[in-house]
């Protein structure tokens, strides 16, 4: 797995989605509906962040050229696969 992701960036994305479930959780107690809302947007945003880190393992960003798929072999679909 460490071949595939630049572990440091994404895990910047889990802790801020985590840490942000966490606080609306606590704000939902606390019935304070605003504060719920940003931390539902940070959900939000760290969610945006770790798609595109599991579009950057599609892809093999991270992997070193020698490693990734040799010339002339078919890329598989970014997100879904082939039935």
């Amino acid at each position: 797995m460490q071949d595939l992701v630049e572990e440091r960036r994404a895990l910047k994305w889990f802790v801020m989605y985590f840490v942000s479930v966490w606080f609306a959780t606590v704000l939902l107690l606390v019935d304070a509906s605003f504060a719920f809302r940003i931390a539902a947007l940070a959900m939000a945003a760290a969610t945006v962040g770790i798609v595109q880190e599991l579009v950057r393992i599609r892809l093999l960003v991270e992997v070193a050229q020698p490693l990734r798929l040799p010339a002339g072999a078919s890329a598989p679909r970014l997100l879904f696969s082939r039935n």
